[in-house]
């Protein structure tokens, strides 16, 4: 549909929009930390089951409001993933700062 609509410029925005979240999951499965190999796995389960239900319907179009669904979907698993990376960053720094006086 996006090619049709907009081109090959909406083609490829909208494999953006498939496979830049896939790529940041998928990256994010090889973390040593369960908490963020499970957000991983869900936000890759949430990209793909859009991914392959939009093969049959029309499925990231703002009059339909599954855009911004889509969009909320995977923010809810990066935020936990990048809130555990963040929190370990601090800990590291804090054990750091521990040992070094």
């Amino acid at each position: 549909y996006a090619q049709v609509e907009s081109g090959i410029f909406g083609l490829i925005g909208v494999l953006a929009l498939f496979f830049g979240p896939l790529l940041y999951f998928i990256r994010a499965l090889s973390d040593p930390d369960l908490q963020i190999q499970r957000a991983a796995v869900l936000g890759i389960m949430i990209v793909v089951s859009y991914f392959v239900f939009g093969l049959v319907d029309v499925m990231l179009v703002a009059w339909v409001m599954e855009a911004p669904v889509y969009i909320v979907s995977i923010l809810i698993p990066m935020l936990i993933v990048n809130s555990s990376w963040i929190t370990r960053l601090k800990k590291a720094r804090t054990y750091k700062n521990t040992y070094r006086n």
